[in-house]
């Protein structure tokens, strides 16, 4: 809205998330499982794969300071996983047009991490369990590199998940810095790392940021609330062509 011309006709009703689905309550045992996680091992999360939008090299990248600061934290990407860098295809013409030069720059940001680093990464694959999977997690991370909504923001919100997320438009309406996760500086990859590190280092403080989040969630992303809010709004516009 605010890149609109300012005018007391512009609503803006958020995208929602089902409660019922993103449901507090569930444990995460199943998939910490399936995975071989321990129970106490500090678990952080980003959907999307690898993205550029979603800035998935800054998260690699962040990798060694992160497992620095946290030992035996696991970092959970959620999507399509990198593509090897000799995938058959026509490479030529891929290069040319510039395909695949995200996918390999996040390729040679794995090849390059240290063992530690790379032994605390897990591509899952495109999953169908986000809630099992959010509720296995400890923070959220959205590292965007461009301004746009962050569905898996209000996704952990509804399940009492604080988030990790670049200080850009999109997280900036989602996220309370300092309350129900927080902001840091996009496409850096040390203040990524000490902004999950001090969420993860600080139970106490995540779990006050996630309650926060749940209730903000609550008032301004419920799926019913946001429904009712659209039909009210194509009543008003109805009534006024009356």
């Amino acid at each position: 809205a605010d890149q609109l011309r300012p005018s007391d006709r512009i609503r803006v009703i958020h995208n929602f998330v089902h409660f019922d689905q993103f449901d507090r309550s569930l444990t995460g045992d199943a998939f910490r499982a399936e995975f071989n996680i321990p129970a106490d091992a500090p678990v952080v999360t980003m959907l999307g794969g690898v993205s550029e939008p979603k800035g998935t090299l800054t998260l690699v990248c962040a990798l060694p300071d992160l497992v620095r600061l946290v030992p035996g934290v696991r970092v959970i990407i959620a999507g399509p996983p990198p593509k090897p860098l000799d995938e058959p295809g026509p490479k030529l013409a891929k290069r040319l047009l510039g395909v695949d030069a995200y996918q390999e720059a996040v390729q040679q940001a794995l090849d390059a991490l240290n063992p530690q680093a790379r032994a605390a990464l897990i591509f899952t694959g495109i999953r169908r369990d986000v809630p099992d999977l959010l509720a296995a997690s400890d923070g959220v991370v959205f590292p965007s590199t461009v301004p746009h909504f962050a569905r898996p923001i209000i996704e952990a919100a509804a399940m009492g998940v604080p988030s990790v997320a670049s200080n850009l438009g999109g997280p900036q309406e989602l996220v309370a810095d300092g309350e129900t996760g927080l902001l840091v500086h996009p496409r850096d990859p040390a203040a990524l790392a000490h902004g999950i590190a001090e969420i993860l280092c600080d139970p106490a403080r995540a779990r006050a940021m996630g309650e926060a989040a749940y209730q903000r969630a609550r008032r301004l992303f419920d799926a019913e609330r946001n429904a009712a809010m659209t039909v009210a709004l194509y009543d008003e516009v109805l009534r006024s062509t009356d």
